[in-house]
């Protein structure tokens, strides 16, 4: 930002933000110490649980991404398409690495997907308000089995509902 001052110099002053990208560091950082937290350190000690908290933050962050990606991809089919393939994808990694059976669990991304696409379905313009609800909690059933279960979904339907308004974004958050 460029800031012009009465007089003849201009002074440049840099404005910290976090954008997207920013927020995609910050959720990945988050997520690879949630993750090597663990795997490498006894759940005894003070740090395993800092870092584990520090790991939390990664679920509402990518959860907000989704719900902001929504409003700002050029096509939404192929946004929901991208994430269903890769829900796929994510799945036998997922399960093989965990020793589960194929409906046991799923990744994460499946409960973003289903999140994706409630708010998809919250924001249809001419599905009826009670068919809105119904396919809303068959979202959160099929997201059941996923590392964040239904919360992802309600977390991305939070964000998305109440775009513009922070303290309402915060309140469904917990």
């Amino acid at each position: 930002m460029i800031i012009l001052k009465k007089g003849t110099h201009l002074e440049q002053t840099i404005t910290p933000s976090l954008n997207s990208n920013a927020l995609k560091i910050i959720a990945v950082t988050a997520m690879i110490v949630d993750h090597a937290t663990f795997w490498l350190l006894s759940s005894d000690s003070a740090l395993y649980v800092i870092l584990r908290i520090f790991g939390r933050f990664a679920a509402p962050i990518m959860c907000y991404l989704i719900a902001e990606g929504y409003f700002h991809t050029s096509n939404k089919k192929k946004y929901c398409k991208r994430l269903f393939i890769f829900a796929l994808i994510s799945h036998y990694p997922y399960i093989l690495y965990f020793d589960l059976t194929s409906f046991q669990a799923t990744s994460v991304i499946w409960g973003l997907f289903t999140g994706f696409l409630a708010l998809a379905i919250s924001q249809s313009k001419t599905m009826p308000l009670g068919l809105k609800v119904i396919f809303i909690l068959v979202c959160c059933l099929l997201s059941w089995t996923a590392d964040w279960n239904y919360i992802s979904v309600l977390w991305i339907l939070s964000f998305g509902i109440f775009r513009k308004n922070f303290r309402l974004q915060i309140l469904f958050l917990f």
